[in-house]
């Protein structure tokens, strides 16, 4: 800070220096130069201060649009959380009525090869008793 402060006054020490040594029909020049300086630094200023905010509102306006997609983003993850936990409800209760249908299958199989077997025992005997009274019969 105080090198900064060392340089403005030994800027203003040069410019004093260099006013001094200026003849009076060189002064109005020299003020001219001045004054011209004066704006156009200030110029500067303004251009870099309008420049900042330039930056500052894209910053703003960046970081709001990333809030937005981001509750968005969220918004649209929590729906999908929720169709899959409702998909996977679903899928349960339909594996779950599925086991029902092939147990219930599985016991119909079952009883079928016993009346099955049941009939072909009682076939059988039938068989053997026609055997029989054929065999009467021809005897």
């Amino acid at each position: 800070m105080s090198e900064v402060l060392d340089m403005q006054t030994s800027a203003m020490r040069d410019i004093g220096s260099w006013r001094e040594a200026l003849q009076p029909h060189q002064m109005n020049l020299f003020d001219e130069l001045v004054n011209i300086s004066h704006r156009l630094v200030a110029h500067l200023v303004d251009q870099e201060t309008s420049a900042r905010h330039v930056v500052d509102d894209f910053r703003r306006r960046g970081e709001r649009i990333v809030e937005v997609m981001e509750q968005s983003h969220l918004r649209e993850y929590e729906q999908s959380v929720n169709l899959l936990g409702e998909m996977e409800k679903q899928t349960h209760k339909d594996l779950v009525r599925t086991i029902e249908e092939l147990k219930s299958c599985k016991t119909a199989v079952a009883e079928a090869k016993e009346e099955r077997a049941a009939r072909r025992e009682e076939r059988g005997r039938d068989v053997r008793r026609l055997g029989g009274l054929l065999a009467d019969l021809m005897a």
